[in-house]
């Protein structure tokens, strides 16, 4: 479609514009969805609740494959609502778009599969719960009954064919490769650091809770306590059609999350990933809010109703008006707002805030400098599209957030997620010399920081070239360097590192235990600080001979293992320990672990080659020379 609107210049606006009219086109269908099942109250409700939810409006303008998802899902139950209401009659019209609505939502994402069984679970209960000129389980039923099915087997077939068309992994093999995408999805595979609760999990090993208490936490309150009505009676108002559809509702929001509850799925980004459930929480909302306001009563009640639903809507709307574009880093009256939040639980993670970042240093701060070259940009996020009319002028680059001190850079550019929640809550974030901020609310998502000191990259440098060289005098030029930037900034975490580095290169072990423990005081649990101060006391058992010492270095490098259960170098040295104890089966274990989490560390791998020599094991030890000669040639 790019390439046919002439858009290739602006791939990723037209990008955004696409997905902001899939946007509105699940916040339209909701509103026609309330609208059939209790009228035109119901649907201006609907649209409104819509529209003021912030999570959902603002990934709307950015979310290339929740959002759509989300539309096809409630679009394809919206349609299955018109069949069922046609019935006995089956109509061809929304079987046709019942398998659209199959096929775009499939076609994003493979779980768009769930939508089949949702087809045949649904119309069998409509099937025995509606009433009937005939009675159930009669001749007349069962052919009903059996016509549903092939119908629904048709569209089902029908929406899968159309999904694969602009798949092609899955035109390879039409039943396999999807199966195995779905295996994947399910329980993706790449994780991520994830803040919750103050504080830091890997995406694949968080709590039960993440999901749920997310949504808590960030859906307006006023659709919280509409979707905890819906739930209430409604005798005289309610009647068996919508009833139905209430269930229906219920259950499309409540098993996916179960499902990913119950398979411990790897999930990430707050509840981003489950934005599919959001359009039928929303309908039941509005459904279940009409109807308060539609109870008898006196004029003033109504009035006083309609009142209270109008001030639930005070807190998403000022933040909707407050904080565009960065409108999705909401969070609700419950959670006592993001200036409560900071620090506890995941804000920019979609990393919105480094456009308007960008868009300042480019209008404000570049115009003025003096170029002798062009500005060198550093971020832990990616900045390319955003200077991509300014390349002559600005080199952009990637660095992890607590590496930037090792690079040669002037200005950064940086997001605060995957940010340790302790720097957050204690005033380490943003950096020094941050000459400008993006808030949301009076919380730093984003921060142009200046660089007005050179000696952490400098020192880096010169510890990498004097340990690569074996040159004392570089080394010691790395020591004055990183001594001069932990000077000018006590908190370069980087900097910190790479002096602890330093100080074990010259055996001076005390001073790098000194220096991780500050480091460690600004940064808890940094899994680097306690691998290089459990190293330090290997490296001193060996060279004054006091094996004793390797049991301290176990006992602080599992702390860094603790604190990172994929930390391969920690796993590396706790092997490297092991084997100064002769204790090959432990040494073993833990460069296989190394390997589990590095499957191309060669250092690991040729460590336990040489285990292997020592214990005779010459099974093993030729596996272990074959894969180094495949990393040999990979590389």
């Amino acid at each position: 479609m790019i390439r046919a609107l002439n858009l290739e210049n602006q791939p990723y606006e037209a990008r955004h514009v696409m997905v902001a009219l899939t946007g509105a086109a699940a916040m339209l269908t909701v509103a026609l969805f309330a609208r059939n099942l209790a009228g035109y109250g119901a649907a201006c409700l609907a649209l409104l609740l819509m529209f003021c939810s912030p999570r959902f409006l603002g990934h709307s303008f950015n979310n290339p494959l929740d959002v759509p998802f989300a539309f096809g899902t409630i679009f394809t139950l919206y349609q299955l609502y018109h069949l069922l209401r046609a019935l006995p009659r089956i109509r061809p019209k929304p079987l046709v778009l019942l398998a659209l609505g199959i096929g775009w939502t499939n076609g994003i994402r493979i779980g768009g599969l769930v939508l089949i069984p949702y087809l045949f679970l649904f119309s069998g209960l409509y099937l025995i719960y509606a009433t009937w000129p005939w009675k159930k389980f009669s001749a007349p039923w069962w052919k009903l009954a059996l016509h549903g099915f092939l119908a629904l087997s048709g569209v089902s077939l029908a929406g899968y064919v159309l999904s694969l068309l602009t798949w092609p992994y899955a035109l390879q093999d039409a039943i396999n490769h999807p199966l195995k995408a779905f295996q994947v999805m399910s329980n993706i595979q790449v994780s991520i650091r994830v803040v919750y609760d103050g504080m830091l999990y890997w995406s694949d090993h968080l709590p039960w809770h993440y999901i749920p208490k997310n949504i808590a936490l960030t859906v307006p309150v006023l659709i919280l306590s509409g979707v905890a009505l819906s739930l209430a009676p409604w005798p005289r108002k309610r009647d068996r059609t919508e009833r139905f559809w209430v269930f229906v509702l219920w259950f499309t929001v409540l098993f996916p999350i179960f499902f990913i509850i119950k398979r411990e799925s790897n999930v990430y980004g707050g509840w981003r990933h489950m934005m599919f459930v959001y359009p039928s929480m929303v309908t039941l909302a509005a459904l279940a809010l009409s109807r308060v306001l539609a109870l008898p009563g006196k004029a003033w009640l109504r009035g006083v109703l309609t009142a209270a639903v109008l001030l639930g809507l005070l807190h998403p709307v000022r933040h909707i008006l407050r904080n565009h574009p960065n409108t999705y880093i909401y969070f609700n009256e419950w959670s006592g707002g993001i200036n409560r939040c900071q620090g506890r639980y995941e804000t920019d993670y979609y990393t919105s805030s480094l456009k308007p970042a960008s868009d300042h240093f480019i209008s404000d701060i570049l115009p003025g400098l003096d170029k002798g070259g062009p500005v060198r940009v550093v971020s832990n996020g990616s900045l390319a599209y955003y200077f991509r009319n300014h390349e002559s002028e600005v080199t952009t680059f990637y660095s992890r957030y607590y590496d930037r001190g090792k690079y040669d850079w002037d200005y950064a550019i940086l997001y605060c997620n995957y940010l340790h929640p302790y720097q957050i809550t204690h005033g380490m974030w943003p950096p020094k010399n941050t000459i400008h901020t993006v808030r949301v609310d009076s919380v730093v998502v984003a921060a142009i920081v200046e660089r007005k000191d050179r000696n952490d990259f400098l020192g880096t440098r010169a510890l990498e070239e004097g340990m690569m060289e074996m040159d004392p005098r570089k080394i010691n030029d790395a020591l004055v360097h990183l001594e001069r930037a932990v000077a000018f900034d006590d908190c370069n975490e980087a900097a910190y590192l790479e002096l602890g580095n330093t100080y074990a290169a010259f055996l001076r072990f005390e001073d790098a235990r000194r220096t991780m423990d500050k480091l460690l005081s600004i940064y808890p649990d940094y899994d680097k600080a306690y691998n290089l101060k459990g190293y330090t006391y290997l490296i001193e058992a060996e060279v004054r001979r006091q094996p004793e010492l390797i049991d301290e270095a176990i006992r602080i490098i599992n702390q860094a293992i603790r604190v990172n259960y994929k930390f391969h170098s920690g796993y590396y040295n706790l092997g490297l320990c092991y084997e100064a104890r002769k204790d090959f089966p432990n040494a073993e274990y833990y460069f296989k672990e190394a390997i589990k989490y590095n499957g191309t560390f060669r250092a690991a791998y040729e460590k336990l080659a040489g285990v292997y020599e020592q214990t005779g094991n010459g099974e093993a030890l030729a596996q272990v020379r074959l894969r180094l000669q495949q990393i040999g040639e990979g590389g």
